[in-house]
């Protein structure tokens, strides 16, 4: 009996929900970003599990207040009524290694401690070299893909797969839910960190290769990202 009580609390799903807002200004002009996120983690049985994350941003001004290439907000964006942050299934392999596969973004996984936080999610997150050039799945976009992560007390190795090509679209040619690596290309992450005691160190590597960027996708590229 003590043990069904426990499988039954293991299964059960948990929600969430987060709202933020955000005043800018350069005092000459001021804009208000909202963003709203919901969250949902189902339990399917105790390997795998159903996860879903959304979120819907609103702004009063599109256009950035400072023209430079580093913002200092972490939810700027266009306007956008509903997307995708994360959906798709997970393979709990045992109690260190899971395997992910859906719609996911590299900011759900890579440098998102509370330390990196502070100096990448402003600039695209991830590696800001990779993300800002180029329009792989950083928020407010995301994309299909496949993630590894392999966790123990004191390492972490994770690595992941993205179509090459990112949206916030449901629907149309330019949907996230596209598998084209032959004219999208593809992603490929990777990170490895050690902690130890209070610190944590980490080294990573990345690769995007498109044969169709220039003349394809380089014209759909979100102005957002100069």
């Amino acid at each position: 009996m003590a043990q069904g009580d426990a499988d039954s609390v293991s299964l059960r799903p948990s929600f969430g929900l987060d709202y933020t807002s955000e005043l800018q200004t350069d005092f000459s002009r001021a804009k208000w970003n909202n963003i709203l996120q919901l969250r949902a983690d189902v339990p399917l049985s105790r390997k795998f599990s159903f996860h879903v994350a959304s979120s819907s941003f609103v702004t009063t001004n599109e256009e950035y207040l400072a023209d430079d290439l580093q913002g200092f907000s972490n939810i700027d964006s266009w306007n956008i009524p509903f997307t995708f942050m994360v959906a798709g299934f997970t393979w709990h392999i045992n109690d260190r290694h899971s395997l992910f596969a859906g719609i996911r973004r590299i900011d759900e996984d890579y440098f998102c401690s509370d330390a990196h936080a502070l100096f990448t999610n402003s600039s695209c997150g991830g590696y800001p070299t990779i993300t800002f050039n180029y329009p792989v799945a950083i928020y407010p976009v995301s994309a299909m893909g496949i993630h590894y992560a392999y966790d123990s007390e004191n390492l972490g190795v994770q690595a992941s797969i993205y179509n090459g090509m990112a949206s916030d679209e449901l629907t149309g040619r330019y949907n996230m839910f596209r598998v084209c690596p032959k004219s999208d290309g593809v992603l490929v992450f990777s990170q490895v960190e050690y902690r130890h005691q209070e610190s944590r160190y980490g080294i990573g590597a990345s690769l995007f290769e498109s044969e169709t960027w220039e003349e394809e996708w380089k014209p759909y590229h979100r102005s957002w990202r100069r």
